[in-house]
């Protein structure tokens, strides 16, 4: 069985992170060049048909990592081999139907949306699927195996060939059917990979396409990780669905450009969680709930010090970020832009990750049905009252609600106040001091250099820079007065 060396273990983390750094820079990059190739109204309708294709596919993904993750090492060389054939063609076979599904209602799709190109574009995308869930099989099989700097570097292919089957047509003229065409064809050349990686297990003499004690053991592995994916992908798309009821597909462009969470920033509760967890999990195990609630509230208070001065950057400058990514035609998606980056000061961990600590994983389904509930009835209500700035707000107050569900109930369960293990006055602080550095660098520095959305690219880059930087050394500063007075109070107490 391979194992990965204890002594490389740091460095495959960083080739992993790597690929996912690499992926997320290059979905933002094709967004921002895609942004000033096509019109908003071909923009809508792409975004549409990726969002569609993406949910689907999350329901019919069957946790390929989660799975391999969790048992390639642990089966013999013919397990895996009967593993991975079953797996490649179940989800091969989900995801054509999916396809397949998406292409049968696509007349009916289009007339929700008001958008007929929608019948065209579905159809032509219909074995996007088929080319984008089954190579996800390769890149944790890889990891497992100790090639992550493998797994990275097809990670970043995978990643460029249909973005650049989308850039390079738009790029030289061709129109937008012929755009999507490429898009799909070089999504579809990924898929020779496959063979080439899996050779050992899919041409194996001999092996079996189906063995019912692995389906039975993966089933039940599988199944609850689906469940309590779905109420987070609900909430993930819903808003995009929504919103192509109630708008044309430019508007859904403008609000679909600026409806995302602030990349890497985002993702840095969740990575500290992950860090966290063994620890917190010794502190459970051996009753140290005291040390438990310490070493949470600390990674709360420090994941908010480095994520909230630049949540507000971009919620205090959001016009012209979004002139700066996507050009000055998308200036009005920095009203969703502002909610969404709200949600960094929100998400300053993991809330689930307390649950996994105590092993109670069901208040995590729990949570996420709490989340998308609030969220399908704030979204319908608040969206039909206020439109794009509804909608936006409701993701927002989804994101608050399901924040305070956990926080409630881990108090109850811990038997404890607020601030033993949760530092809500100290957030609200850090908070404060982040609004008045933005507030300071912007007023001094609008004097001498104003900032327009729809200013060329070059000029609007390097003034942003400045005030970031500006905005980051106000905050230093005042962050430095505040530990200082915090520091001469303690030892003024007797």
């Amino acid at each position: 069985m391979s194992r990965i060396i204890p002594s490389k273990i740091g460095r495959q983390i960083s080739f992993v992170v790597l690929g996912d750094s690499f992926t997320t820079a290059s979905v933002l990059a094709s967004g921002m060049v895609l942004a000033r190739l096509l019109s908003k109204q071909d923009m809508g309708s792409y975004r549409q048909v990726q969002y569609l294709i993406a949910f689907f596919c999350g329901i019919v993904e069957l946790g390929l990592s989660s799975t391999t993750y969790r048992f390639w090492n642990t089966y013999s060389e013919r397990q895996r081999s009967v593993y991975v054939r079953m797996m490649l063609a179940l989800t091969a076979v989900l995801c054509l139907l999916v396809g397949i599904l998406l292409a049968l209602l696509s007349p009916v799709i289009a007339h929700w949306y008001r958008n007929p190109s929608l019948v065209g574009l579905l159809v032509i995308a219909m074995l996007v699927p088929v080319a984008s869930v089954p190579i996800m099989f390769i890149r944790p099989m890889l990891i497992c195996e100790g090639h992550s700097l493998k797994a990275t570097g097809l990670e970043v292919v995978f990643a460029v060939l249909p973005m650049l089957g989308m850039i390079l047509p738009a790029f030289f003229g061709a129109g937008f059917i012929t755009c999507v065409w490429l898009w799909m064809i070089c999504s579809l050349v990924r898929l020779p990979i496959l063979p080439i990686i899996f050779r050992n297990q899919l041409f194996s003499p001999g092996t079996p396409w189906w063995d019912r004690e692995i389906q039975v053991q993966v089933w039940q592995f599988i199944w609850p990780i689906q469940a309590s994916r779905l109420p987070g992908l609900l909430t993930a798309f819903m808003d995009k669905f929504i919103m192509s009821f109630f708008l044309t597909p430019s508007g859904f462009a403008t609000y679909s450009m600026g409806a995302r969470e602030l990349p890497f920033i985002g993702n840095l509760g969740p990575s500290v969680s992950s860090v966290l967890v063994p620890n917190l999990v010794l502190d459970w195990e051996a009753g140290n709930i005291t040390s438990m609630c310490q070493r949470w509230r600390k990674a709360c208070a420090h994941s908010a010090t480095l994520t909230f001065p630049i949540a507000i950057f971009c919620i205090w400058e959001a016009r012209p970020l979004m002139g700066l990514l996507f050009s000055g035609q998308y200036e009005e998606s920095a009203i969703p832009f502002r909610f969404f980056a709200a949600i960094a000061l929100i998400r300053v961990i993991e809330f689930g990750s307390l649950a996994k600590v105590m092993n109670e994983t069901s208040l995590i389904l729990k949570a996420s049905i709490v989340g998308v509930s609030a969220f399908g009835i704030l979204g319908v209500v608040l969206t039909w009252g206020f439109g794009v700035p509804g909608m936006a707000c409701a993701v927002l107050l989804a994101h608050a609600l399901t924040a305070i569900y956990y926080l409630q109930t881990y108090r109850l369960r811990i038997g404890c106040n607020l601030d033993a293990f949760f530092p809500l006055k100290q957030l609200c602080l850090t908070a404060g001091l982040s609004i008045l550095a933005s507030w300071v660098a912007h007023t001094v520095l609008n004097r001498w250099l104003p900032l327009s959305a729809a200013a060329p690219f070059g000029a609007l880059a390097w003034k942003i820079g400045v005030y970031f930087a500006s905005t980051i050394l106000v905050y230093s500063m005042l962050m430095t007065i505040q530990r200082f007075f915090a520091r001469s109070s303690s030892h003024d107490q007797p």
